[in-house]
């Protein structure tokens, strides 16, 4: 599907008046696992930088979390990355993974990491496209009956 035309999209790192925003887009696209409002708010300090907010037509329409892992500095993970179902078919996901792409390139890290359920067809794809390849997949993962894919990008 090809992008809509409509705004243009700006990613920036998160603040403070974002969080409830963002906390609202992880409970209409993550439920029913979702991280609580608080966690954002803690978010801020623990991933500084690698905290990202999309906003179109002036309101945050998606986020990314991405950080490097504790024992491999050369190494980071995209912990969590949605979009808001009325901002879908605008490229904001493909900017989102861009401009963590681009932190990793700019925090020296090696390799690039992700899980999805292996039934998200739209995001496999942009990961794929976007030089993400499968590594393995984990079964029950957040419970029995939910696999993820891990999926890995070489910087």
């Amino acid at each position: 599907m090809a992008d809509k035309e409509a705004g243009s999209v700006q990613i920036r790192s998160a603040t403070l008046r974002d969080i409830n925003d963002i906390a609202a887009i992880e409970r209409e696209v993550m439920a029913p696992v979702i991280y609580p409002a608080f966690f954002f708010r803690q978010a801020l300090s623990i991933f500084g930088d690698g905290f990202l907010v999309a906003m179109r037509e002036g309101l945050p329409c998606g986020y990314l979390l991405v950080g490097k892992h504790k024992e491999d500095r050369a190494a980071a993970e995209i912990y969590s990355v949605a979009v808001a179902h009325k901002a879908r078919g605008y490229g904001i996901g493909k900017s989102l993974i861009d401009a963590a792409l681009d932190w990793a390139k700019s925090n020296s890290v090696n390799t690039l990491s992700l899980t999805v359920s292996p039934e998200n067809l739209v995001a496999l794809s942009l990961y794929r496209a976007k030089g993400f390849r499968d590594v393995e997949q984990i079964e029950d993962y957040y419970a029995p009956g939910e696999a993820r894919l891990v999926l890995r990008a070489e910087i």
